[in-house]
């Protein structure tokens, strides 16, 4: 797990992303950070019982996890390129890529 000043200005901005949608779900919970610079993505979830997680790339994409769902298996769908679809809450319209595409 990687706290606030572990991660790069880069991978703060995806996290900040990430807490966003996480909160649009369900509000008042803490968050957990962990950067996966392989991925070239970043991990949240939600403390305590009925939160979240989802991971977040640089390309703007996500994968949202339901709160039953273990952090290696959303990782693994990750990494196999399995994404939540634009079209599934209003994160599309909020949320702009990190990282402009091709770069």
């Amino acid at each position: 797990m990687s706290g606030p000043g572990e991660l790069t200005p880069l991978q703060e901005q995806l996290a900040e992303q990430g807490r966003q949608c996480l909160g649009m779900l369900t509000q008042g919970m803490e968050f957990g950070v962990e950067a996966l610079a392989q991925e070239r993505a970043v991990y949240v979830w939600q403390f305590g019982f009925g939160g979240g997680q989802i991971i977040v790339g640089e390309d703007g994409t996500l994968l949202f996890g339901a709160s039953a769902l273990w952090r290696d298996p959303l990782i693994e769908m990750w990494r196999t390129g399995r994404r939540t679809p634009r079209t599934v809450g209003a994160w599309d319209r909020r949320l702009r890529p990190a990282v402009p595409p091709g770069t």
